[in-house]
């Protein structure tokens, strides 16, 4: 079994940390609820270039685990020989990410770091789980086979759903 996971926002929390900043410098209160589209920096008033910013200043020595079953279930994927690969484009610091990464406990395989699309390889595994619907999108129309992580922003995806890695787990181990 061969399982590809997104790393913010399905391993890691970091729209939290994001709305926390940005909340504290332009006096707005957002929460993840209001976050309703992927593209989100229109609804929240921002720039492109301000939304990158603000992710950029995430500090990930804070970032928390979006579910604190993953460690568990990922050492029992591995024990199976099951190959955890993390596919991210991220904005963030990736030496920072990895090493908060480990400090959390997430074991994986290989970390592919993209400055673009997700799409080709997100085909090759036998799940992906993402939380952006694009690129659920792209890798079913591959024949993949996606998982959407629940997020407020990906409610228009109609395929498999997660909202806790216990559902994924579960999923992967009924055959899905």
């Amino acid at each position: 079994m061969r399982i590809g996971l997104d790393i913010d926002s399905v391993l890691l929390d970091t729209m939290d940390e994001f709305l926390k900043l940005m909340n504290n410098d332009l006096k707005t209160n957002f929460i993840r609820k209001n976050i309703t589209c992927y593209n989100f920096n229109t609804k929240l008033g921002i720039s492109r270039n301000e939304m990158v910013s603000y992710f950029k200043k995430i500090d990930y020595k804070k970032i928390t685990l979006m579910d604190e079953n993953i460690p568990t279930i990922l050492n029992e994927w591995k024990s199976k020989g099951y190959k955890i690969d993390l596919i991210t484009n991220t904005v963030g610091n990736i030496n920072v990410i990895v090493n908060r990464l480990y400090e959390l406990g997430i074991n994986y395989d290989v970390l592919f770091y993209l400055k673009g699309s997700k799409k080709e390889l997100s085909s090759t595994y036998d799940v992906f789980v993402d939380d952006s619907v694009k690129h659920l999108e792209e890798c079913l129309s591959l024949k993949g086979n996606p998982i959407c992580f629940n997020q407020p922003w990906n409610q228009e995806w109609d395929g498999v759903r997660v909202f806790n890695f216990k559902q994924l787990d579960k999923i992967i181990e009924e055959g899905y």
